[in-house]
C-alpha cells in the first residue's frame, strides 16, 4: 500500500455530490428509465455500431469500447462537471448534470462515458446525441465547440486513429486500473492553449488537491489560488513555464474538477511512484490546502501528517 492509499476514504464523501449550478437550472426528462444503450456500452468487435448492455458485477456500469478502432481522447478533461440537454436513441430530450470519465473515438463516431448525478450511477452518451452543453456558470455552449476549446479535446480523423497490436481487453474495473505512463521531459505541444501543458504536468497532484478542497461540500477561492500556485511550482519541477494566461485559463478548468474515486485512484498510483520530491511538494500544499478557508477537517489534518511523517522517514 502506497503513502497515499489513506486519501481515498476521504474522496468518497463527495465525489456523488451534484456541482451547484445557477437557480435557474433544472433537470428535465427524467420521469422514464434511461435507455439501455446508456447504462453500459460496450462497442463489439465486427459489427459496426452495434452496443450490448454490459453491467459489472459490481452493480455500476462501466463504458468499455472492444472496437479496435476506437480510442480514449480525454485523460485530461476527467473528473470535469458540467450539464448537458441529451437526446436519445428514442428521440427523448433530457437535461442532467456529468461529471466526465472519459470520451471514447473512431474518429467519426464518439462516446462520452461520465457519472450522472441525476441517476447517480455510470452513463454513456453518444457524442452526436448531446444537443448543448451547460456550464457550471449556466451558460450554453454547442458541444463539439465547448470540448475543443473548453475541455482542450481534439477530435481525431478516421486516418488518425491508431489501431492497437494487441487483443482488446475486457471490460475494466477503474478501481484495479494501472498508473498511466508519465512522460519523463516537459510535455509542451505546439498545438497548446494556455493552460493544457500545465494541467497535464500537475495533472494527478491537482485533482487530489480539488478532492481534498471539495471535502467540506465547496470550492472556496482562496483554495484554487493555494492550487494554482501548486500547479506553478510542479510545472517548474518539470521545466514548464506558467504565465498569467495559464493561471487564467486553469481557473475554470478547476472550477469544473470534480474527479470520482476511480480517477483518483490512478492519481494515487501515479503518484505513489513519482519521485520524492513531487509527493512532498504535494504534500506540503495540501497543508496549505486545509488553512486556505481557516476551516481544519480532524480527520483531514490526522491523514496529512500521517502522511507527512512517513514521507519523512
Amino acid at each position: 500500500m502506497g503513502v497515499f492509499d489513506g486519501l481515498a476514504r476521504l474522496f468518497r464523501r463527495t465525489e456523488s455530490v451534484p456541482p451547484v449550478m445557477p437557480a435557474t437550472f433544472h433537470p428535465e426528462g427524467l420521469a422514464e428509465p434511461d435507455d439501455a444503450d446508456m447504462t453500459g456500452l460496450f462497442v463489439t468487435i465486427g459489427v459496426e455500431s452495434a452496443v450490448v448492455d454490459q453491467p459489472a458485477h459490481d452493480g455500476r456500469a462501466h463504458f468499455c469500447v472492444g472496437n479496435d478502432k476506437f480510442q480514449a481522447i480525454a485523460e485530461e478533461a476527467a473528473g470535469s462537471t458540467f450539464a448537458i440537454d441529451y437526446q436519445d436513441s428514442k428521440g427523448n430530450l433530457s437535461r442532467r448534470r456529468i461529471t466526465m470519465r472519459e470520451l471514447y473515438t473512431n474518429g467519426e463516431r464518439s462516446y462520452v462515458q461520465a457519472f450522472c448525478h441525476e441517476r447517480r450511477a455510470a452513463r454513456s452518451f453518444r457524442f452526436d446525441r448531446i444537443v448543448e452543453v451547460i456550464d457550471l456558470d449556466g451558460e450554453c455552449h454547442d458541444p463539439r465547440q465547448f470540448f475543443i476549446e473548453a475541455l482542450g479535446l481534439e477530435f481525431p480523423t478516421v486516418a488518425t486513429v491508431s489501431s492497437p497490436t494487441k487483443p482488446p481487453a475486457s471490460p475494466v474495473r477503474y478501481e484495479q486500473s494501472a498508473p498511466r505512463n508519465r512522460a519523463a521531459g516537459p510535455d509542451v505541444r505546439t498545438t497548446d492553449k494556455p493552460g493544457m501543458a500545465q494541467r497535464r504536468a500537475a495533472r494527478d497532484g491537482l485533482r487530489v488537491l480539488v478532492a481534498l478542497a471539495r471535502a467540506d461540500g465547496e470550492l472556496h477561492p482562496e483554495e484554487l489560488e493555494v492550487i494554482l500556485d501548486y500547479i506553478a511550482e510542479q510545472c517548474d519541477l518539470c521545466g514548464i513555464d506558467m504565465m498569467e494566461p495559464d493561471r487564467a485559463a486553469l481557473l475554470p478548468y478547476l472550477k469544473r474538477q470534480q474527479p470520482s474515486s476511480d480517477i483518483l485512484s490512478e492519481c494515487l498510483l501515479a503518484l505513489n511512484a513519482a519521485p520524492r520530491i513531487q509527493q512532498r511538494l504535494l504534500i506540503r500544499f495540501a497543508m496549505m490546502l486545509m488553512d486556505a478557508d481557516g476551516v481544519q477537517d480532524p480527520a483531514e489534518f490526522n491523514l496529512i501528517m500521517r502522511i507527512q511523517q512517513e514521507l519523512a522517514g
